[in-house]
């Protein structure tokens, strides 16, 4: 169960918090960053890595790793809960991920932390 916690002004977007301490923070393009709150909201949490996964691999997910690593954050992709548009895509994107420093995980991994 979600709790609203804050609701940004600018964007009109709410920040929520369930129970297990996760975040969701809305997004309209790609990259979450397009949110002009995004930078503060993560500055705020002021934690050390961050678990990407979801759709798709050589958009969306991409556009968040790589948004997250250049603002100097630790990330982790779950790679067996991504998906790509095309292998091809996908494949490039993993390789884009990686070589920026995103560490590639395992649903097991996460669930083991």
């Amino acid at each position: 169960m979600l709790e609203p916690v804050m609701v940004v002004p600018e964007t009109a977007q709410s920040i929520a918090v369930p129970h297990s301490g996760s975040l969701v923070l809305e997004k309209t393009i790609f990259s979450l960053f397009g949110n002009n709150m995004a930078d503060t909201v993560f500055r705020e949490i002021g934690a050390k890595k961050y678990i990407v996964f979801g759709v798709a691999t050589d958009y969306c997910v991409k556009a968040e790793v790589i948004g997250l690593l250049e603002r100097g954050y630790n990330v982790a992709v779950v790679k067996d809960a991504i998906s790509g548009v095309t292998p091809e895509g996908s494949k490039t994107a993993i390789d884009e991920m990686t070589h920026a420093g995103a560490e590639l995980v395992s649903t097991e991994d996460v669930l083991s932390w």
